[in-house]
């Protein structure tokens, strides 16, 4: 395949970080993808592979013979079992490592490692960056929000209507191809959104946190894990506002105040003992969540109802998911990523939904796939001009 990287618009650092609040608080993307940050974050996503290669390395040369005394003497002289430390993270256990961040810093490996990879490194960065951005242009689309099964199909074509793998000359075949699947596809569209399938997020592995977008990963269950302090205060005051308005109704004055304990007893907890601590527990994020919990917050009427604000950050946080998506598998050719950013902004300004926006966004892929392969004959174009002129000064 050929590549013009350097021809292709690049976004400044600074404005990087605004472009990415949509993301929030789903993924930390600034904090793994920005400058100072890139060493720390490979660390922490490879620290694993990092602290075993180099007690092999110790150990060959000598220098340490205990994988214990190599965790005491160059990571963490506090532990108490240093040698169930390094078991544990040979076998795959997740271990917080922020505080053991500067010394691996220091390490051989990691310098060999980041200097063998050095440029390529700050490519697939640079590539990351932009995919991220192309995801967040679909979930800016005026109505894509009111139309749930606009994403859901645009990433079962994409994921799986082309072979990436597939040696092509032109990356603008790939375009061409694409937007014919979406238009081809649109009468079967009800049918394709019904499919389930993993949203393919192994590009981003290595900078951000995935597991909250795994197939497995409930969307209404993380939401409540991430707010259930706002959650439960919420329902609480939607609770409250029923039973005063049915005490007005029955011109009851001697009912009892709506109290948080009642509350509780009818719908969290109803045998506990202490239900206005468990409240303020809850309130406050002091109590963590559970899973007998969690099955009476799925309940709550204010994470259902189309009107309710939370109900809408849940509806966000699946279109934030399939946008992710669309941009990871997107990043298998990342010389493509602005030409489809350029086609969905097209497709944008025209504030269309349904069909019609998936049509249009078609026709544009189309058009710049167009326009991608007239460049790619001006380069080769160039290329013989220079080449004719070489040979005949050789020749000379």
């Amino acid at each position: 395949m050929q590549t013009i990287y350097n021809l292709r618009k690049r976004f400044d650092m600074l404005d990087f970080d605004e472009k990415f609040r949509c993301y929030e608080p789903y993924i930390k993307v600034t904090e793994s993808l920005i400058g100072d940050r890139i060493v720390e974050n490979y660390i922490k996503n490879n620290y694993a592979s990092i602290i075993v290669e180099q007690f092999e390395e110790y150990k060959k040369d000598g220098i340490c013979k205990r994988a214990g005394d190599f965790i005491k003497e160059k990571l963490q002289s506090e532990l108490k079992n240093p040698d169930a430390f390094y078991n544990e993270i040979k076998r795959g256990e997740s271990k917080d490592v922020t505080n053991i961040v500067p010394q691996l810093k220091e390490f051989p490996v990691v310098k060999r490692r980041l200097s063998e990879v050095g440029a390529q490194f700050d490519k697939r960065i640079v590539n990351v960056r932009d995919s991220l951005i192309l995801g967040r242009e679909f979930l800016l689309g005026k109505n894509i929000s009111r139309n749930s099964n606009i994403l859901p199909f645009l990433l079962w074509i994409f994921v799986n209507n082309y072979d990436y793998s597939k040696v092509t000359k032109y990356e603008s075949e790939i375009l061409k191809d694409i937007a014919q699947k979406i238009r081809y596809n649109l009468s079967d569209i009800d049918e394709i959104i019904d499919n389930d399938f993993d949203i393919p997020l192994q590009n981003y592995k290595e900078f951000i946190d995935i597991n909250n977008f795994k197939k497995d990963v409930e969307p209404l269950d993380l939401y409540i894990k991430l707010n259930y302090p706002e959650i439960i205060k919420d329902q609480y005051q939607v609770q409250k506002e029923i039973e005063e308005n049915k005490r007005k109704s029955t011109c009851s004055k001697r009912k009892k105040k709506y109290t948080k304990e009642k509350f509780i007893e009818e719908h969290v907890a109803k045998y506990y003992s202490s239900k206005g601590t468990l409240y303020y527990s809850l309130s406050t994020g002091r109590k963590k969540m559970d899973d007998e919990l969690l099955k009476k917050f799925r309940n709550f009427s204010i994470l259902h109802e189309s009107e309710s604000n939370h109900y809408k950050n849940i509806e966000n946080f699946k279109n934030v998911k399939l946008a992710l998506g669309l941009g990871a598998i997107s990043s298998e050719i990342p010389i493509l990523i602005p030409e489809i950013t350029k086609a969905v902004e097209q497709t944008n300004l025209q504030a269309l939904s349904g069909k019609q926006y998936l049509e249009v966004l078609s026709d544009n892929l189309g058009k710049v796939a167009e326009e991608l392969y007239e460049e790619y004959q001006w380069h080769e174009e160039q290329n013989r001009i220079e080449q004719y002129y070489s040979d005949n000064l050789k020749i000379k």
